[in-house]
């Protein structure tokens, strides 16, 4: 009960009229404060996870090659295995072939690489048209002598060679080419047509209509990318193998193709397998990843990894936001702390005779301090859940603002979990609390007998 009295006493007491006025300057100051550091905390928060987002899709991959680009030697095979941190390393090979733009001309500005079927990365990749996972057919599976004849493309590559305009983004559909005969259907390429010749004198340039896998919406450095037995095949080619060659419904790659499947058979079987002069050394997590980098430049070769480049630009843009974000939300608590404690000073000055009466009356000190510690709690309490609400309402508006013009994929511009938001709430009356101290003390230790006589 008489909490309850005491309460109502300095409610009516924030809100008289010779009050009001402070009461509300209070509220506007930490209001605005707190509303400040909901917005950066969200927004940093938000920052964070979105970096994490984007190393997730950047994969734990290195890139190792011999720093003279030269054939990978048999002991660093063993030793990059070996190293502490590696998961798998898996050997690829770069590829460059001529290939034909939407127009039919030819275009040699894009490059690729073989890849294992149980390479990780093709494990992270999904086509963009399906949200289904990519992946090869191997010679098990299709029955045929070769892991599958086809390419898997980077949605830049598209680009590139003409078949979607180059506005059109990967992650919005609505920029996509539509099918001129059906509008709801998409018109992506079935087929990459390539260029191949024999190795022979007077040899006579081959096209090869090379099936499409699938579409990825991003490839470690846009390669394309083919099987190991795509590669031996178009590498070294044969006019002969024309005839082997199926795409995985198993129908001929080459509609009028003539020979002898045995000769093509033999002569496939002959072919030498592509040189390791790449490696792919997958990390176990992001923790163990520059680590694992550092031991294999320790072992005299070259390592690649978009996420170390990424991290330092990362660590940079992280430290920007820590120091221009945690400098503004001290000015702005200075600020409302000032205000906080000069408006309590005052009020305490104004109530001096108030404050004399009731000690001579009989109140207790700790009476006196219930009362402007009150007022501070409720003051600092009203003006953070203000302050969150005003602060999250502003910063999710912004965000909407902000995506409505860029139109990033999978963005958050604030986030902030309720116990984030609770424990801001508990900050803002601690920092009432803290602020008010020596305004309250000055109240509780005032001598009735000399502010009467006054």
């Amino acid at each position: 009960m008489k909490f309850s009295y005491t309460l109502t006493y300095v409610w009516h007491d924030l809100w008289h009229s010779s009050n009001r006025p402070f009461t509300l300057i209070n509220l506007i100051a930490i209001g605005i404060a707190t509303a400040v550091l909901v917005i950066l905390l969200g927004g940093f928060m938000a920052f964070q996870q979105s970096g994490d987002s984007l190393m997730d899709r950047l994969g734990l991959s290195i890139d190792v090659t011999t720093k003279d680009q030269t054939l990978m030697p048999e002991a660093a095979k063993d030793q990059l295995k070996a190293l502490p941190g590696s998961s798998a390393v898996h050997w690829w090979t770069p590829t460059i072939f001529l290939l034909y733009t939407k127009d039919g001309k030819l275009y040699d500005g894009v490059g690729g690489r073989t890849i294992d079927l149980d390479d990780p990365l093709i494990g992270s990749l999904k086509d963009i048209r399906t949200k289904q996972r990519i992946s090869f057919l191997s010679k098990q599976q299709s029955g045929q002598l070769y892991d599958e004849i086809g390419i898997i493309v980077p949605f830049l590559m598209l680009k590139q060679l003409g078949y979607i305009p180059q506005s059109a983004s990967a992650d919005k559909p609505q920029t996509w080419p539509r099918d001129t005969t059906d509008k709801e259907k998409y018109a992506f390429p079935t087929t990459i047509r390539l260029m191949v010749r024999e190795n022979q004198p007077g040899a006579i340039p081959m096209d090869v209509q090379l099936p499409i896998v699938g579409i990825a919406s991003e490839i470690s450095s846009n390669r394309y990318l083919l099987t190991k037995d795509c590669y031996r095949i178009l590498g070294n080619w044969q006019n002969s193998f024309r005839v082997l060659l199926k795409d995985r419904a198993g129908k001929p790659i080459f509609a009028q193709a003539d020979g002898d499947i045995a000769t093509a058979t033999q002569a496939f079987e002959q072919l030498p397998k592509p040189l390791a002069t790449n490696a792919a050394v997958y990390a176990q997590s992001r923790a163990t990843i520059l680590g694992l980098i550092k031991d294999i430049r320790n072992l005299g070769l070259k390592a690649d990894c978009a996420v170390e480049h990424y991290l330092s630009d990362y660590q940079q843009q992280e430290k920007f936001f820590i120091a221009a974000g945690g400098g503004i939300c001290i000015v702005m608590f200075f600020f409302s702390g000032v205000i906080l404690f000069a408006t309590f000073h005052a009020l305490v000055m104004r109530k001096l005779q108030e404050i004399g009466i009731l000690k001579a009356s009989g109140a207790s000190k700790r009476l006196i301090y219930n009362l402007f510690a009150l007022e501070a709690v409720l003051i600092s309490g009203m003006a953070s859940t203000l302050g969150i609400v005003g602060g999250t309402t502003l910063a999710y508006q912004m965000g909407s603002a902000i995506q409505e013009e860029l139109q990033v994929s999978d963005a958050r511009w604030l986030l902030l979990p309720i116990e984030y938001m609770i424990g801001i709430a508990l900050v803002g009356i601690c920092f009432g609390i803290m602020v008010t101290f020596f305004p309250v003390q000055s109240a509780v230790n005032v001598d009735p007998d000399s502010v009467i006589r006054a």
